[in-house]
């Protein structure tokens, strides 16, 4: 008995690889892919022009380097983190298969990102459908980002502005988004600080957020995101040819800021969420895309019904081309497919050109 138990324990000391008759069948998904991670789930463009899609893989994210430290929002918060890596597609029809149309670019690293709780970053928390939508656009047509100059509105967690710096070759990236500069009093006044254990200056956030909507400047009503979520997207866009900046659609102050970057393109995803905010975002982008001194080009995203419903999308379609007369605005439909669950969603796509 003490031979086989000795045995037994040998085996389960050993890697079930290094056992032929215990190793684990192939992968079919990245079969033919040796160099790709685990795979959790798969996006695909579907583009009914008959032009170049593309295909995104998340993947089981690095492991963090030895040593890596915790920081604010971790202290703080639930993080999540996510890594993508995508993969552009030419004259393919349908959802690609892996066999078809030949590769525009090929990640070989993947794009990681941290999400955050709802606490934190509100909308701007977690990855949305709409952004790795925008990414999969970009993707597709990888000569729209090289060697540009790229602003992202609404950035959230960054992916898309990652993508354009580490994949697609953009010269330079500004990650935008709003945030707060102080942790205000919410909800009667209650502010959750800590003063006595953990200094003057601290604060202890939790994962809580309003009943009701929080009125900010102006009378508006929509949740924002605390402080900590400006340091979120600076730890996800962060390093050489990028740059992180606040700014606020309701401020033309800070939206003067952003035009100093010089930006040649405008990108943005679910941008179109609250009514209160559909007339600045067009101040901001026809601010951003001032002619002859502006951005030559913008491309948006934005979901659609039945998926999703942004009840105030339909204004926001209708007044844009006047608002940008001296641009031209394509808009048509692009279809999502997520491989999990099989499901495909439909998004609003918004090409943004200066008249020539």
């Amino acid at each position: 008995m003490k031979i086989w138990r000795g045995l037994a324990e040998v085996l389960l000391l050993l890697p079930l690889g290094s056992l032929g008759c215990f190793s684990a069948p192939p992968n079919p998904t990245t079969a033919g892919k040796p160099s790709l991670p685990e795979i959790v789930n798969t996006f695909s463009l579907i583009d009914d022009s008959g032009g170049p899609f593309s295909r995104c893989y998340e993947v089981r994210p690095p492991p963090l380097p030895d040593g890596a430290e915790e920081d604010e929002v971790e202290l703080w918060y639930p993080t999540r983190r996510r890594a993508f890596l995508f993969e552009g597609v030419e004259g393919a029809e349908g959802i690609p298969s892996g066999n078809d149309g030949a590769p525009l670019f090929r990640q070989t690293d993947p794009v990681t990102v941290r999400q955050t709780s709802f606490g934190c970053g509100k909308l701007g928390s977690s990855v949305w459908p709409s952004s790795v939508a925008l990414c999969l656009h970009l993707a597709a047509h990888p000569e729209a980002v090289r060697g540009r100059r790229v602003l992202e509105l609404g950035a959230g967690c960054g992916l898309p502005s990652l993508l354009c710096r580490d994949a697609l070759g953009a010269n330079a990236v500004l990650a935008t988004d709003f945030w707060e500069l102080d942790d205000r009093a919410v909800d009667g006044g209650r502010k959750f600080l800590c003063r006595d254990a953990l200094g003057a200056n601290a604060v202890l956030a939790t994962d809580f957020w309003e009943l009701d909507d929080r009125v900010v400047d102006g009378g508006r009503k929509e949740p924002i995101p605390a402080r900590l979520h400006g340091i979120n997207l600076e730890h996800n866009v962060r390093g050489e040819g990028a740059q992180v900046q606040r700014v606020d659609w309701h401020d033309p102050v800070t939206v003067s800021g952003a035009s100093s970057f010089g930006a040649d393109l405008i990108i943005g995803s679910d941008l179109v969420y609250y009514p209160s905010n559909v007339q600045p975002l067009m101040d901001t982008l026809q601010a951003l895309l001032e002619e002859g001194r502006g951005a030559p080009e913008a491309f948006l995203i934005s979901p659609l019904p039945p998926e999703v419903e942004r009840t105030s999308l339909p204004e926001f379609r209708e007044k844009l081309p006047s608002t940008l007369a001296g641009h031209s605005v394509q808009m048509d439909e692009i279809v999502m497919h997520r491989a999990e669950d099989s499901e495909n969603q439909r998004f609003l796509r918004i090409a943004i050109a200066a008249k020539k």
